[in-house]
């Protein structure tokens, strides 16, 4: 992924025209057991929960979103959505899909796909940019490469046929490094434009209707867990 990004940013590909990003994904276990409080049952299933998770485009479906921002070296200015609650309708109040079309500086638009329901074990997660030059496309699961047009840059290719078997130790040895050296990296503000690019996401699909970064930082909406006290005194 590093390599990846790298030739975007070196304009291997050229300018990016537009992007895809997709997280489809099975469903996830059910955590509560027989004769848990209703409370605990929450917790236990709190990916389920909108007030607990953030629902899964800000739990799960965040990982791609970060690839894209970090990529096109910025965050989504506007978005639009929609998406629902259809199959999975068994444990909590969580979408379990979602559809959104994030926008760009320069007008480049990134289309956005996701579910988090059975599918029979079928799970691939990715992103693609289109640029002047080529293609540059990632998978969890799969390749990351560049795809040049004919005649133009050459095509690179990192080798791997599956980034996510060893993302956790390649990040925890370059953790480990940079204490060792002294560099220590703060991905703060990353990690908060990442969160807040998937609640503008969110909210866009939540009010089916288009929703701008300003607009978003302005907001002072407040989830509470509404919880049931007296429910839980005797308990």
């Amino acid at each position: 992924y590093r390599g990846l990004v790298q030739r975007i940013h070196g304009g291997e590909i050229g300018d990016v025209a537009l992007g895809q990003s997709f997280y489809y994904t099975n469903d996830l276990d059910r955590q509560n057991k027989p004769g848990m409080t209703e409370l605990e049952a929450r917790l236990r299933n709190w990916v389920f929960d909108k007030a607990l998770s953030g629902d899964i485009l800000v739990e799960q479906n965040i990982h791609v979103i970060d690839v894209c921002n970090w990529a096109l070296n910025s965050h989504p200015l506007r978005a639009t959505g929609s998406g629902g609650r259809i199959v999975r309708k068994d444990v909590g109040d969580t979408w379990d899909h979602f559809i959104v079309t994030f926008f760009y500086p320069n007008d480049v638009k990134v289309s956005f796909n996701s579910n988090q329901f059975r599918n029979k074990g079928y799970r691939v997660q990715g992103e693609r940019f289109f640029g002047a030059k080529g293609v540059a496309e990632s998978h969890h699961r799969g390749p990351v490469r560049t795809v040049a047009n004919a005649g133009d840059q050459p095509q690179w290719d990192s080798g791997t046929t599956d980034a996510l078997a060893t993302a956790v130790a390649t990040k925890a040895k370059a953790f480990v490094d940079g204490i060792k050296a002294g560099r220590f990296d703060n991905e703060a503000q990353q990690g908060a434009e990442t969160t807040l690019s998937a609640i503008l996401g969110r909210t866009a699909a939540y009010n089916n209707r288009e929703m701008n970064w300003n607009e978003l930082i302005k907001s002072n909406a407040k989830w509470e867990m509404k919880l049931d006290l007296a429910a839980i005194e005797n308990s």
